[in-house]
């Protein structure tokens, strides 16, 4: 979880991939019209890529995903308006 300003970010790996939970002041964000970059690197070094899709409320995912234990992920949210950015770092337990 990375807390932004007054903006909350809990990233959730499973085994049927990876999702994004977003709160601005403990209300939740709506997902429709965010689009999302998860950038990660393995323990090696390998870099990917993976874009998160909206799917109700205040969740993002991208199915199918694994991240490995130990790799440290960068995100890029772009908000509805279009214009407004935010950017966070995590590393995977």
């Amino acid at each position: 979880m990375r807390i932004t300003g007054e903006t909350m970010l809990e990233l959730v790996t499973s085994a049927d991939g990876v999702a994004l939970y977003i709160k601005e002041e403990d209300e939740e964000v709506p997902s429709a019209g965010i689009s999302a970059k998860l950038t990660f690197f393995n323990s090696s070094g390998a870099k990917s890529e993976v874009t998160l899709t909206p799917v109700s409320g205040n969740k993002l995912e991208a199915k199918g995903v694994t991240i490995p234990s130990g790799s440290k992920v960068a995100l890029q949210l772009t908000l509805a308006d279009k214009v407004s950015k935010i950017g966070a770092n995590f590393i995977i337990k």
